[in-house]
């Protein structure tokens, strides 16, 4: 894979070869004289084809690490980014100092924003919206495997949703088609369209939830808004548009780009 250019080749025939074996890195190293069965090597030569076809690893293992849980992903969702637990975490933040707060997960996919929120912060009660009955599926396998009680809700946007909510989370479609066209081949190939697409600009999507928020978030309330690393002034301006006496603020990512929308309503 290596010699194919695939740039992370040594990680993923890792993650590949322990999901044949059905170890974990420790038990792989304490085990490895183990010779593979014909079985497995039969399965580890089907996987290593697809991925020097390009597939997400996370695609061929079924699995994707999200902060402290492990996620079922398939091609109906994304396969979930360390970025998005910059949201996260500061979601977390912003519900420590609650006693017993109403979250919603705009667009959850397979449920990662929404289940970890769960998992780390278990006073909150957590609804989670999908449009995709296909993304909603794997959200509902996450949820029953991993035992969280977070609710799912099959709707665009907020849907039928009423509220009042005191934390809005949600990392939306906000590619523009020109950004998407520039996107590496794995990613346009194999991982759904509808979920990175944002319509002209990028923020359409972005934009029709903040129009829905207003009347149902809590006063005072929240609202956590992954983007696109250069849409933040274009993105506090739609901000600002929706909640004029709101404090708007972009978050930095870990590279230093400016990766949330925070919204603090009074």
């Amino acid at each position: 894979m290596r010699a194919a250019g695939d740039a992370e080749a040594d990680a993923a025939a890792d993650r590949i070869l322990f999901h044949v074996l059905g170890l974990d890195r420790a038990q792989f190293y304490r085990e490895r004289d183990r010779p593979l069965t014909p079985a497995a090597q039969a399965m580890l030569t089907r996987l290593l084809e697809r991925r020097l076809r390009g597939e997400p690893v996370a695609y061929l293992t079924g699995r994707a690490p999200f902060r402290t849980l492990t996620l079922e992903v398939t091609p109906a969702v994304l396969v979930p980014r360390p970025e998005t637990e910059l949201l996260v975490e500061q979601a977390l933040t912003l519900l420590r100092v609650a006693t017993a707060p109403r979250v919603v997960d705009v667009g959850t996919g397979c449920g990662a924003i929404a289940l970890a929120l769960a998992a780390e912060c278990p006073q909150a009660a957590v609804l989670a919206t999908e449009r995709s009955w296909a993304a909603l599926a794997v959200a509902q396998r996450n949820r029953d495997r991993l035992g969280l009680p977070i609710t799912l809700i099959a709707a665009d946007l907020l849907g039928p949703l009423r509220g009042p909510f005191d934390l809005v989370v949600a990392n939306l479609p906000y590619l523009d088609p020109e950004t998407y066209a520039r996107l590496p081949k794995e990613v346009r190939q194999w991982e759904p369209p509808g979920a990175l697409l944002g319509g002209p600009g990028g923020l359409a999507v972005i934009e029709r939830l903040l129009a829905q928020v207003g009347a149902r978030l809590a006063r005072p309330g929240a609202v956590l808004l992954e983007i696109a690393y250069d849409q933040g002034a274009r993105a506090y301006q739609l901000a600002r548009r929706y909640f004029p006496t709101a404090t708007v603020s972009l978050l930095r990512d870990y590279a230093g780009h400016e990766r949330v929308v925070q919204i603090l309503a009074p």
